[in-house]
């Protein structure tokens, strides 16, 4: 199993959390071709984000769905992990769990937009 991403990044970090409390292996790659348009410097994941896992022939991209993935497969019903309720609360946590991605995807392009050095980025809608 690999898991592509950054150390610092706080989505390779929840996967690299729900991988540890599974007792999972995995093989971590950095990547370091952040500012490429090329899908290969990420795992051939097409969105050009991160993370992305492999486990097998299964090609994983999002954090979210990567720990929903890692959960259904090696998971236990009664798993202490409860990434995302499974009752009537699901689309409620899961409404939260993407407000709380979108907030921390926000920092994480503006960081990289004052590491990029374009200028004036902040006049960019997507940097608003």
């Amino acid at each position: 199993m690999e898991l592509y991403g950054t150390p610092p990044s706080p989505f390779p970090r929840n996967v690299r959390i729900v991988l540890a409390e599974l007792g999972l292996d995995r093989d971590f790659k950095l990547i370091t071709e952040l500012a490429s348009d090329n899908p290969e410097h990420f795992a051939h994941n097409p969105l050009l984000l991160l993370p992305t896992l492999v486990d097998g022939s299964d090609r994983v991209f999002d954090s979210g769905l990567i720990c929903e993935y890692l959960l259904a497969k090696y998971g236990s019903a009664r798993s202490a992990l409860a990434y995302v309720a499974q009752d009537a609360n699901r689309f409620t946590d899961l409404k939260r769990l993407v407000i709380i991605n979108g907030g921390m995807d926000a920092g994480v392009k503006l960081i990289r937009a004052k590491r990029s050095e374009i200028p004036e980025f902040q006049n960019y809608t997507m940097f608003k």
